[in-house]
């Protein structure tokens, strides 16, 4: 309540995000390019307008007010937005895929989430970001798709979010994991789902030729900003660009898609693993949700700071699923030391350590490198064990 307030009082806060939204919307309403940056600079946004030609219709109702009102009613809004989030969640993860239906660890989980991953929640209500939005969506996609298997419902939520940030959409793969029937079936989902994409965005194009055109432009400038870096935008790409220093950029993007083959790779074998193991399906169906879930962070070229607040529910369940069923008290400590370490924050700025300035990102590794092992063990026969546990966890 105290940080609403602060956000709520300060003219310092809500600062970029907002005030290019405003303004966006403004130029829009006179008829002017808000693709335009030097009109955005005019209506005092720092930012250039990055959104879809479609996102501009959502945002319209911010430019009905002066900047003070719209900065009161748009943090109304996200934290209307953010108390939904947590009831998806707790529909999500405590009705559907929490067993023991444990109200003591998910009233933990809404304390834990508040201050976890450098307080990504804080971040994104102080910045003015969409985040918490397209938070919301994704996860009201995730519930579709987990209760009763609504593809369609799912692809919806995801087109949506897609107006605003593309990089989710690659979460529509998720129905070729955690989707109910036969993979032929499933294949028919993502199908259809890609078609109603394609149409979708088609239509866009032919209609608005002109807006489309300004944001391909746009994206061809600015893809993977330089200074989006360190705490900020603390994703593998821009890791890999600090610790390979001087290398020519084909040879970092190189790298970067070997990282992402590599976690792909990873993920797909143990997932075929997981599969032949004699579990009931729910588990299963639970077990590639989190693992898919977890590599998602892992590979995005760009994950910024407010954006881990997608993770927040994933790295807290998944990992107290490690700590619940697995027979190594090895994973067990580090999984409870990771959600230990995780609640707290790391110096931001530029003389913290390149460790803490991708802080979010080495526990979102090594979440994923537990569960995988987790999931490995699980699935080993006794006499393989040995040779496993030898070579990664006793």
């Amino acid at each position: 309540m105290y940080c609403i307030l602060e956000v709520a009082t300060n003219p310092a806060y809500q600062w970029d995000d907002l005030k290019m939204y405003h303004a966006a919307v403004r130029v829009f309403f006179e008829g002017g390019n808000y693709y335009d940056f030097e009109l955005l600079k005019e209506k005092s946004s720092n930012l250039p307008y990055p959104y879809s030609p479609y996102a501009i219709y959502f945002l319209l109702f911010i430019g009905l007010f002066s900047s003070q009102k719209a900065a009161l009613l748009w943090l109304g809004l996200k934290v209307a937005i953010l108390i939904g989030l947590f009831w998806i969640w707790k529909k999500v993860f405590y009705d559907y895929l929490d067993e023991g239906k444990s109200w003591i660890l998910f009233c933990l989980f809404l304390i834990w989430s508040l201050r976890a991953l450098n307080k990504t929640i804080y971040l994104d209500l102080a910045a003015g970001n969409i985040s918490i939005i397209e938070e919301f969506l994704i996860w009201s996609g995730m519930f579709f798709l987990l209760n009763k298997g609504r593809y369609l419902l799912f692809g919806l939520c995801l087109l949506v979010t897609s107006f605003f940030k593309l990089l989710p959409v690659i979460l529509i793969g998720l129905v070729l994991v955690s989707g109910i029937g036969k993979m032929k079936d499933r294949m028919k989902q993502f199908g259809t789902i890609c078609l109603v994409y394609f149409i979708v965005w088609g239509v866009g194009i032919l209609i608005m030729p002109s807006e489309f055109k300004e944001w391909f432009n746009f994206l061809g400038r600015v893809s993977f900003l330089p200074q989006e870096r360190g705490i900020i935008n603390p994703a593998i790409l821009p890791f890999l660009r600090e610790v390979t220093g001087d290398m020519a950029n084909v040879y970092k993007l190189i790298i970067y898609f070997l990282w992402v083959f590599l976690i792909l790779f990873i993920s797909y074998s143990v997932s075929k693993k997981l599969k032949k193991m004699d579990i009931s399906y729910p588990k299963t169906r639970k077990h590639l949700f989190f693992l898919w879930c977890l590599a998602y962070p892992v590979i995005m070229p760009r994950f910024k700071d407010y954006t881990f607040i997608f993770l927040l529910p994933i790295l807290y369940y998944s990992l107290f699923e490690v700590i619940k069923k697995s027979n190594s008290q090895t994973l067990k400590i580090i999984a409870g030391l990771i959600l230990f370490y995780s609640f707290f924050n790391q110096d931001r700025g530029d003389h913290a350590f390149i460790v803490q300035d991708y802080w979010p990102l080495f526990i979102t590794i090594t979440s994923w490198i537990v569960f995988t092992v987790f999931i490995i063990k699980s699935s080993e026969k006794p006499e393989s064990r040995k040779i496993l546990n030898f070579m990664i966890f006793p």
